[in-house]
């Protein structure tokens, strides 16, 4: 099967076109069985001929999104998500640490977005510059992040020119929470965004709980009466919101057709 032409122009006005070698390797994978491509996509040593490369993965992740082979689509997003991680994160490495990780989060959710919405053509140049798209899309992403540190330190001078008194002690003991009181680990990025499509299938107020908790990072109780909880939030027991989120992984469980 021949791969889809690209539809996006330059600012020449000429359509984006792929390299012989992606078309080559694009008809070749399609013509694959999913486990025989995905154990092929995995291979790392890019000096090889069977080395798929990252445009290749862009646009096989962009069809099997048409196809609504979600497991394809899963599959191929986390090997890619794995070839970036290091070219990212070590552009990222001058931001304080505590910024890394957002900053990186923020590279990967916009390059996804790009490559899974099948209604725009914004995909089209990662499949010819993979590479300098996404160098693009980290120093956006750092840039970001050095206005907020500005942004901070001129918040900083304020509070100082007001003559605010910040008792150290208190903020510490505000700020500390017990691990029982963490949200749990994070979805991956890949599946963040996979499950936009998959939160659909979930009704109120499943919804909105699975929400708080995995996305805002909500705590399901607190007792502290300042902080927002989900158990709050809806006036509902602790054991009532265990029960919705329990219901809402079985769902998306069932959307998959795996465990997320």
């Amino acid at each position: 099967m021949p791969p889809q032409p690209l539809t996006h122009r330059n600012s020449a006005g000429e359509v984006y076109k792929r390299s012989r070698e992606v078309d080559e390797q694009i008809e070749s994978a399609l013509g694959m069985s999913l486990p025989h491509l995905i154990e092929r996509a995995q291979k790392r040593d890019h000096m090889t001929s069977s080395y798929l490369q990252e445009k290749t993965l862009v646009y096989l992740i962009r069809h099997y999104r048409e196809q609504e082979n979600r497991k394809a689509v899963s599959a191929l997003s986390g090997i890619l998500v794995k070839r970036c991680a290091k070219r990212v994160n070590g552009k990222l490495q001058a931001l304080p640490p505590a910024m890394v990780d957002e900053a990186y989060q923020d590279v990967i959710e916009d390059l996804f977005r790009a490559i899974l919405n099948l209604e725009s053509d914004e995909g089209d140049f990662l499949q010819v510059r993979f590479w300098v798209a996404l160098d693009r899309r980290t120093i956006s992403a750092y840039n970001r992040k050095v206005k907020e540190i500005e942004a901070d330190k001129n918040l900083v001078s304020l509070l100082d020119l007001a003559g605010e008194d910040h008792d150290l002690d208190d903020r510490t003991n505000r700020l500390a929470v017990s691990t029982d009181d963490l949200p749990d680990p994070p979805v991956s990025m890949e599946q963040r965004i996979l499950l936009q499509d998959a939160l659909k299938t979930l009704q109120e107020p499943l919804r909105t709980a699975f929400i708080l908790r995995y996305y805002e990072g909500w705590p399901i109780e607190d007792s502290d009466p300042d902080v927002p909880t989900i158990s709050r939030h809806f006036n509902r027991t602790p054991r009532t919101i265990r029960n919705w989120l329990a219901e809402a992984e079985k769902i998306l469980e069932r959307w998959r057709g795996e465990p997320i």
